[in-house]
């Protein structure tokens, strides 16, 4: 359950993050690095990134460690960013696969979605 909860969770946090961004730019290469620059209702812009690091999750806004975003037990042993390009638009891609051990029962589970990023039209 917690491992269904830390994906569902940490994907809608994403999405959330990439329909709300100013400017999002998946790293050519470093493909578990995402950031996106966001803009208040003030006006200031607030840049997020999403890095993969020794299988946790991290939120950092700035410079600044935000925290893990995937529950306690459970790692990521798979992240993928890409970037999509049509003439109308961009969207981005997010490939997740987490790990958890319960006992002696390791168990995976992967999630799949792809964002249109709002800035674009």
């Amino acid at each position: 359950r917690v491992l269904l909860e830390s994906g569902f969770t940490v994907m809608e946090r994403m999405s959330r993050e990439i329909r709300q961004a100013t400017t999002v730019d998946v790293s050519v290469s470093n493909t578990t690095l995402l950031a996106v620059n966001t803009k208040s209702a003030t006006g200031v812009v607030s840049g997020l990134k999403f890095i993969l690091e020794d299988g946790r999750l991290n939120l950092y806004r700035e410079s600044t460690l935000i925290g893990n975003l995937i529950a306690e037990g459970v790692s990521v042993s798979d992240l993928m960013f890409r970037e999509i390009i049509t003439p109308e638009g961009r969207a981005i891609k997010i490939e997740m696969t987490l790990t958890s051990e319960v006992g002696s029962v390791l168990r995976s589970e992967n999630f799949y979605t792809t964002v249109i990023v709002r800035a674009d039209y």
